[in-house]
């Protein structure tokens, strides 16, 4: 199986709000709104029943995460990127991830350990910063992180090259829209496998997500989807 890679801005805040707290108190859910995007919506009249729908749906997650076992990445790391695409936007862009960058100073220098951003009765079995195989949470980048790796891809040769030969095919500027999206709300990124699968049949079926598909930028799944129907096609 290959990595289905999204890209989910967040703040630590939003972190604790979104997930550790409700953790700790379920009824403190009742007191979030979900993002119901304009374009899921064909009658306005329609908002308050699908973000009923949603946040009963984000709240099964929250239950599901009390009694998940596996790795911190596999389990608490992979449900905020869950949670996070009930609350705004995100991104996919399929195979490429940072957490496949084999180069230690680019790590230290654009991603924060879990370790500083979970509390730490949460990481009884944490094990990496990176992605932990399928269904996983992976690393995660500050907001002036963001900032920072933009500016250097603009103004560093070296780091361009490296993200452009990790996020090739175009999913570059999929990346990119990513990241600048993060950094003009003042947000992280956090990093994540298969909270969308857009496994298209032949007939290029619909795609799964485990929170809300809307919310996911159309942009990725459709450079996926052009390039399984080129494959098809040869």
């Amino acid at each position: 199986m290959g990595y289905d890679i999204s890209w989910h801005p967040i703040t630590v805040e939003q972190i604790n709000k979104w997930y550790f707290d409700v953790l700790e108190n379920s009824n403190l859910a009742n007191k979030l709104k979900v993002r119901i995007p304009n374009d899921q919506l064909k009658y306005e009249s329609q908002r308050e029943e699908f973000e009923k729908f949603y946040l009963e749906k984000y709240k099964k997650v929250i239950e599901s995460a009390k009694t998940m076992e596996g790795s911190f990445n596999q389990t608490h790391a992979y449900n905020i990127a869950l949670v996070q695409g009930f609350f705004e936007e995100f991104f996919y862009t399929r195979g490429s991830a940072i957490s496949f960058i084999m180069d230690d100073n680019f790590i230290d220098k654009y991603t924060t350990s879990w370790q500083k951003i979970s509390p730490k009765k949460y990481l009884i079995n944490f094990e990496q910063d990176s992605l932990d195989g399928n269904y996983s949470g992976g690393v995660y980048l500050s907001a002036l992180q963001v900032k920072k790796l933009l500016q250097d891809y603009r103004e560093d040769e070296n780091i361009k090259a490296i993200l452009n030969q990790e996020f090739s095919h175009g999913r570059i500027d999929i990346f990119l829209q990513a990241l600048n999206f993060a950094q003009k709300r003042n947000l992280g990124l956090l990093e994540a496998t298969e909270v969308v699968e857009p496994y298209p049949d032949i007939n290029m079926g619909d795609p799964i997500c485990y929170c809300n598909l809307f919310n996911c930028h159309p942009r990725g799944i459709n450079l996926f989807q052009m390039t399984v129907a080129e494959q098809l096609n040869t």
